[in-house]
């Protein structure tokens, strides 16, 4: 952490400024294997978090980066799906753009 801000939670106040809402935590951004220091913290909603670990897959397609989970929901894909696709070969266009079948 910021050595200013341990010593002075005014300091941190000052340069982070107050949580938009209780739902808000501190997140590492936009480097999450960085430092809490100025310019790489930010006030994040939980999806947000979740969204900004190391763990999550990335994938550029049409020049867009998303996670794997944030392009499901942008697509309105079931959870898993596009994930699925991927491990099993499936190109990034074929997993993104490919509808899902309804059940029989």
């Amino acid at each position: 952490m910021h050595h200013e801000w341990r010593r002075s939670f005014a300091t941190f106040l000052r340069d982070v400024g107050p949580a938009p809402s209780d739902l808000h935590s501190i997140d590492r951004f936009p480097d999450n294997a960085g430092h809490y220091v100025p310019g790489n913290v930010r006030w994040a909603l939980p999806l947000e978090q979740a969204n900004n670990t190391r763990a999550n897959h990335r994938v550029t397609f049409h020049g867009e980066t998303r996670t794997v989970a944030e392009w499901e929901r942008h697509l309105r894909l079931p959870q898993g799906r596009v994930k699925w696709r991927l491990r099993h070969g499936w190109s990034v266009e074929r997993a993104l753009t490919t509808p899902v079948r309804p059940h029989r």
